[in-house]
């Protein structure tokens, strides 16, 4: 197995993010809401798994969601923003690595747009395709670690 390993913590995400509803227009054009509709698993935890598997396919190393007892770095996710624009479905996310001792080694920020969407399985999709994008940036910053690292 490749080394360092990605340690990914929960992700930090915004308060307006943590307890989705579910806003249904019916076709009278009636709104509901209906606030029993849950996220299967936590956002926190499901966008730092997604990134992490994308980290994989980019860079080889594997990832943990938790403390792993090899070689690590840290990987710490803010998710700024996730919306609808006239035109996109957007994502805003600042990220940095440390080491395991806390030691910043590297951070970068970035938006990333695909195709405005219309209904929420669509947004997923178009979401995990911002969280892919996002993954070739963060995975550069961790090549340029690794390499520097392992000559």
């Amino acid at each position: 197995q490749k080394s360092p390993i990605i340690y990914i913590p929960r992700a930090n995400i915004p308060v307006s993010l943590r307890r989705p509803t579910l806003v249904i227009a019916d076709e009278n054009r009636v709104t509901k809401v209906d606030d029993s509709q849950r996220w299967i698993a936590s956002l926190d935890r499901a966008v730092s798994e997604i990134t992490g598997r994308n980290l994989t396919k980019q860079t080889g190393l594997s990832f943990e969601l938790q403390t792993p007892n090899e070689d690590y770095v840290v990987l710490f996710i803010d998710v700024e923003a996730m919306f609808l624009n006239a035109q996109s479905t957007v994502l805003q996310l600042h990220y940095r690595i440390e080491d395991p001792q806390g030691k910043s080694l590297r951070q970068g920020q970035g938006q990333w747009k695909t195709k405005r969407t219309e209904n929420p399985v669509d947004y997923v999709i178009a979401q995990s395709e911002n969280f892919a994008n996002a993954a070739v940036q963060i995975s550069k910053d961790i090549k340029s670690l690794t390499e520097n690292k392992n000559p």
